[in-house]
């Protein structure tokens, strides 16, 4: 993936709406191509949350540990997903485990420094926030949709 090609994953990243070429160029400095085989880990539960990655090719399972039934798969992630946003809330430790289905690649992108642009009065940092409500928002409708699937499945067997 060359420069350009990571400019224009990020620019069309929901989670930098609004960025401006100038913003997009300097997160683009804080990003790297990551590579995980599957059944790799990216994000392990409890662990410090200091990047998010976007895919670009594969799936990523996201799951919780649930006491007597073990590993629950909450929802799968593919290409120009965001997988990870713990970076952005404290106390900045992820929530979830995330693991490759398959092989996957990704944007990589430093959490540590989304998050000072956040903290400040940098003009970035309302673009990047309004970015994680969205995301946030994204989820939880999406949850709320499993939780009633899996209630009317349960219910009926």
């Amino acid at each position: 993936m060359n420069d350009s090609t990571v400019r224009s994953e990020l620019a069309r990243l929901p989670l930098l709406a609004g960025a401006d070429a100038a913003q997009i160029d300097r997160v683009a400095g804080w990003s790297r191509l990551s590579q995980f085989a599957a059944g790799e880990l990216l994000l392990r539960r409890g662990e410090p949350a200091d990047e998010l990655h976007v895919v670009t090719d594969g799936q990523v399972a996201l799951s919780i540990h649930a006491p007597g039934r073990g590993d629950l798969i909450l929802e799968t992630l593919g290409r120009h997903d965001v997988v990870g946003v713990s970076w952005a809330v404290p106390p900045h430790r992820w929530g979830l485990d995330a693991r490759a289905v398959d092989e996957v690649s990704a944007l990589t992108i430093d959490g540590v420094q989304l998050r000072k642009v956040t903290e400040g009065d940098d003009p970035l940092g309302p673009v990047v926030l309004q970015g994680v409500v969205r995301l946030l928002g994204d989820r939880l409708h999406a949850t709320r949709h499993r939780l009633v699937d899996l209630y009317d499945s349960e219910r009926h067997s």
